[in-house]
């Protein structure tokens, strides 16, 4: 059976701008619970959960990555927004067929009612007898903006349970926010975490995305350009019918650099903090690498999740962490050198331009490393040794793939159900 458990909570300290309200980063964690308008986890229904305490197998929390949940509150709950995005998500599953699982956008926050990833994991966990919970969530948020409702999840859900105890499996962006919140010392009723894909020293997609412009196949860039530009249509009050215009003709980008970097300042968070740039010298026709220090913009906030990973062991958490292999991955760019243009002017492409048709010449213009198609290997993997942590890699299964492969729910079920 599955379960999905909802809270209805009252989060002090929210900062709202307009329909894309951003949660503040400072709360009081003794009385932290969800808003009901971001992060917003729950609603006040009555679950199975509450009334049926776990008695033998683990209970697991399933937290999805970016892109990874969807609701109406995501377009303000404006009908005409929603009746926009339900259209055009139709234009997309003719255009890409398979793409898709469903057009419909649900009322309540739904783990991936679009693409339903996450359901053979779901399935698989409870074939295995143990009861599943969701945590969909507004990955639009930073993790630390987003830590105080999963905290306040995981206890709710923990105290249903004999053991007092839950397991947590997150995929990608996901298990950056579940690290924020362990690391914090809070969501300390998680005893056994699995990362899945987790880009934990960032991903090259993350920088193209912050600067307006996406990656992935061609379905997989319609799918991201058509929820992105209509949440910022909705956010903007823009006309619908040039929205859908839009999306028909494949014309002008539906979104562009403003928005995501006001209102889904996540996506700055998952920039990468390895070497990924090089720039383009087209005089001398060489891509000098430049090293990461050197560079105007830096993930300061991964940098110190990263500093203090050692701390996500402070309760005695036991750690899963899976990465995909076999797929070329991303690993360093080309751009336009910005020159003399000053750190704080660059805005859209702070480390410089891999859109710039001045690289039109240049030979390659990507290079690969061995990965999952978005999240390089040594990314994902766990950054500090630990003997708490159990390592797996999973060949020739890409990112997305790799939280709905029957290998990897295999692995997870075998490392829940260990002693």
């Amino acid at each position: 059976m599955r379960v999905i458990i909802f809270i209805l909570v009252l989060l002090f300290s929210v900062g709202c701008t307009g329909g894309g309200s951003i949660a503040t980063d400072t709360v009081d964690t003794s009385t932290v619970t969800a808003d009901t308008s971001r992060a917003q986890t729950a609603h006040d229904e009555t679950s199975h959960a509450q009334q049926q305490p776990v008695q033998q197998k683990m209970a697991v929390l399933v937290v999805p990555g970016l892109f990874g949940s969807f609701s109406t509150h995501f377009l303000g709950n404006k009908e005409r927004y929603v009746r926009a995005a339900e259209k055009a998500l139709e234009i997309v599953d003719k255009r890409f067929p398979g793409t898709l699982c469903g057009t419909t956008i649900p009322r309540t926050w739904t783990v991936d009612p679009l693409r339903c990833t996450y359901d053979p994991l779901i399935t698989a966990l409870e074939n295995a007898g143990h009861i599943v919970w969701t945590f969909p969530y507004d990955w639009r948020d930073t993790p630390d903006a987003l830590v105080p409702y999963l905290d306040a999840q995981v206890r709710a859900l923990a105290e249903q349970t004999d053991s007092g105890t839950i397991a947590i499996v997150a995929h990608s962006y996901g298990g950056l926010v579940v690290r924020a919140c362990m690391q914090k010392g809070l969501c300390a009723q998680v005893a056994k975490a699995i990362f899945v894909g987790t880009p934990h020293r960032g991903a090259v997609e993350a920088y193209y995305l912050y600067g307006g412009d996406v990656m992935g196949t061609r379905g997989e860039r319609a799918l991201k350009e058509t929820l992105l530009g209509v949440m910022k249509w909705a956010q903007i009050n823009q006309d619908v019918s040039a929205f859908l215009d839009g999306v028909s003709t494949n014309g002008p980008a539906l979104f562009d650099y403003q928005y995501v970097q006001e209102y889904v300042p996540s996506v700055g968070k998952l920039t990468p903090t390895f070497d990924y740039i090089r720039r383009w010298h087209p005089l001398k026709k060489i891509a000098e690498p430049v090293a990461y220090e050197d560079l105007c913009r830096h993930n300061t906030w991964l940098e110190d999740l990263n500093a203090n990973a050692g701390a996500l062991f402070a309760n005695g958490a036991t750690v899963l962490n899976i990465t995909g292999t076999g797929t070329k991955t991303p690993q360093e760019i080309l751009v336009r050198d910005l020159g003399i243009v000053p750190c704080k002017a660059r805005t859209r492409w702070p480390n410089g331009d891999p859109r710039s048709v001045v690289l039109a010449n240049a030979p390659q213009r990507v290079w690969y490393a061995n990965g999952d198609g978005v999240v390089i290997a040594d990314s994902a993997s766990f950054p500090v040794a630990s003997r708490f942590v159990t390592y797996r890699n999973s060949a020739g299964v890409d990112h997305r793939a790799l939280i709905m492969d029957d290998d990897v729910h295999a692995a997870i079920i075998n490392f829940v159900r260990a002693k």
